[in-house]
């Protein structure tokens, strides 16, 4: 899978979030330049990343995708407040 640019990030685009070696399914809220000029995404269930992170990363959530998560035997949440 191919990490998504932030420049293709668009508003409800629905993406997969891997967060700490765990993925999410979830859908983009709004996605701004913070100060200074960090790329930041707000996702639905009230998370804002900031994009430059390196061990944070949103895949478009498109069943190719779901298909090699699946190979790979990697399950994917829809909850993000679950921890």
């Amino acid at each position: 899978m191919e990490k998504l640019k932030f420049e293709n990030i668009t508003k409800n685009m629905k993406v997969l979030y891997c967060k700490d070696d765990e993925i999410y399914a979830t859908r983009v809220v709004e996605t701004t330049h913070g100060h200074p000029s960090i790329p930041m995404i707000r996702l639905h269930g009230g998370f804002t990343i900031l994009y430059a992170s390196r061990n944070k990363a949103l895949y478009e959530d498109i069943p190719v995708h779901r298909t090699e998560l699946l190979i790979e035997d990697k399950a994917v949440l829809t909850d993000l407040n679950t921890e």
